[in-house]
């Protein structure tokens, strides 16, 4: 384990999760420096934040300016948001591999949200679409690689999901009984989904590391 500070990058840094992640980092004391690439503006300010607006129809050419000892990738959409299956699995699958192929160049441990049954034998789009970039990811000979899978998400959002919202109402007050064989149908706040992947992220061990649902509990 090295004592030295590290440097990371959040890709995704707006949604939920990226944007609590990227809090949490901001905080850590271990991580001299936090990189967030975005599209346009970006809410915090911090002495050791650097916001970079890359072209993101060039990710193949992305350079040194996203050089990382972590990545965090938190991209994700929903096929409704992103208005069909192909649009979909191209920010779902397609960019986060191409991100992935350029972060790869740099970082020593790559860390991406999955989702909670994700699998490519699936029938289902979004979890198919899930397990394919799994696959992808798998490929590219990462020293650490981390899938986290969780379920229903608990936190605010900047986009309205009515569904989510209703899956929310009714399994956040059901937490403290789901234990047990139960404990993967528990849903998981974004404080804690991102505090524990900055856990994993920060992990010197090499290899391909899967967390379920139930781990995040």
């Amino acid at each position: 384990m090295s004592s030295k500070q590290e440097t990371a990058l959040v890709v995704g840094a707006t949604g939920m999760i990226g944007l609590e992640l990227t809090r949490q980092l901001l905080q850590n004391e271990s991580i001299a420096q936090v990189s967030v690439v975005v599209r346009g503006t970006f809410p915090l300010q911090d002495p050791k934040l650097l916001i970079i607006r890359p072209d993101w129809s060039e990710v193949h050419a992305w350079g040194e300016e996203i050089k990382a000892d972590q990545v965090y990738c938190c991209l994700g959409s929903t096929i409704k948001k992103a208005g069909s299956l192909a649009a979909f699995r191209a920010v779902d699958v397609d960019l986060v591999l191409a991100i992935a192929r350029r972060a790869q160049l740099w970082c020593r441990s790559f860390t991406v949200i999955s989702s909670q049954g994700a699998s490519s034998a699936s029938m289902f789009p979004y979890l198919k679409a899930k397990g394919d970039m799994e696959i992808g990811l798998r490929k590219l000979g990462f020293a650490r690689l981390s899938i986290v899978r969780p379920g229903l998400l608990l936190g605010e959002r900047n986009e309205s999901r009515p569904a989510e919202r209703l899956a929310m109402k009714i399994m956040g007050p059901l937490s403290p009984v789901l234990r047990g064989r139960l404990r993967f149908l528990r849903p998981v706040r974004a404080q804690k989904l991102a505090s524990f992947m900055m856990q994993v992220g920060a992990d010197f061990s090499e290899g391909i590391y899967h967390y379920e649902n139930q781990d995040l509990n």
